[in-house]
């Protein structure tokens, strides 16, 4: 699991991949609750961000990656509603759907991002992060 520490917070980013090999889903959601929870301990008022891998644009040619980036997402989500259901504050999600756009422009491989790739997905994260840091 990436961890950011950003000024005002903490960004949680799912990883594909770790150490180059794919990170079943099962273990995302292991990590993901338990470092939250520790953190929070640590730091009882800093917003947390969870925030999904971005979607594969070449899923629908590959269905093992679709497949793989669709566990992450929604073993991302099981962390996320488990945190939820235990009532831990201040804790948001950000959704992979919309961080690069739909048209094939926002990535150069169906993966990395482009500029405008970059672009976009600082637009999500705006979008998310700036009614939470008012």
């Amino acid at each position: 699991m990436k961890l950011e520490r950003a000024r005002s917070g903490h960004i949680f980013e799912a990883p594909a991949h770790e150490g180059g090999e794919d990170l079943p889903g099962g273990a995302l959601t292991e990590r993901t609750v338990p470092g939250v929870k520790l953190l929070r301990e640590a730091h009882p008022n800093t917003p947390f961000l969870l925030v999904e891998d971005r979607n594969i644009q070449t899923g629908f040619l590959v269905e093992a990656r679709r497949r793989g980036n669709e566990a992450n997402h929604a073993a991302l989500r099981e962390a996320f509603a488990a945190l939820e259901a235990e009532q831990v504050p201040h804790v948001y999600y950000l959704e992979g759907a919309n961080l690069l756009g739909d048209d094939g422009e926002g990535t150069v491989d169906g993966s990395h991002p482009t500029d405008l790739g970059f672009t976009r997905q600082a637009a999500e994260f705006e979008r998310v992060l700036r009614p939470v840091l008012k």
